[in-house]
């Protein structure tokens, strides 16, 4: 199985979690923090937009903008079974010309995925070992829209992920998560050009949207 920067992330989310996502998905449609970050993308979203969405799993920001009527949405993911989902989704929905999936590691091979007019990131720069990389890569793509859903930067939070951290450990997952504070996150975003624009909360979780200047 594949790591990447220490991160196994076909061993935490492998198949079994995939269908289950899927299934969800299909019964209740996108619910709390994604349900928010759609919300607020499109409020400002442009005319049929174009989105590159990061680390999606089984695609529910992709699957609701092309409902939406999307041009073109590319989604890349690290784990074999979500790319395994969007790839079977887009193909039973008849988005393959619309739809592109990438299995990888965005930061590794962000020089070969164009930019988009929306950029989504939905609880994944808190999996991700170098935010500083994936969050400079992530907002250069962004033409018009940033996207973001991290969990909120307080005490009891960086507590919360020190012990599941620890639980994976035991479980002998290679795998961890992150809590990185919202300003260094927004100062990276801003000198890539964007400004905040909208927030939101729901739980442990922060919605955080960003616009470019023209």
């Amino acid at each position: 199985m594949p790591c990447c920067h220490g991160q196994n992330y076909d061993s935490l989310f492998g198949a079994k979690i995939a269908r289950k996502e899927l299934r969800a998905y299909r019964n209740k449609g996108p619910r709390g923090a994604t349900a928010r970050l759609l919300q607020l993308v499109q409020v400002s979203t442009p005319l049929n937009p174009s989105l590159l969405d990061i680390g999606g799993g089984i695609g529910v920001i992709p699957q609701e903008v092309l409902k939406a009527g999307a041009g073109q949405v590319t989604s890349v993911d690290a784990s074999e079974a979500y790319y395994v989902t969007t790839e079977s989704v887009a193909r039973e929905h008849g988005y393959e010309k619309r739809w592109t999936s990438i299995k990888g590691d965005f930061v590794e091979c962000s020089v070969d995925i164009a930019t988009a007019d929306i950029v989504t990131l939905d609880k994944v720069i808190c999996c991700y070992p170098d935010m500083p990389a994936l969050v400079s890569a992530s907002a250069a793509k962004a033409e018009k829209l940033y996207g973001i859903v991290v969990p909120k930067d307080g005490w009891w939070v960086r507590a919360a992920a020190k012990i599941g951290n620890l639980v994976l450990r035991l479980l002998s997952f290679e795998f961890q998560g992150f809590v990185h504070p919202h300003a260094a996150i927004d100062e990276i975003v801003e000198k890539g050009g964007l400004h905040i624009i909208a927030t939101a909360s729901y739980w442990i979780w922060s919605v955080r949207l960003y616009t470019r200047a023209a």
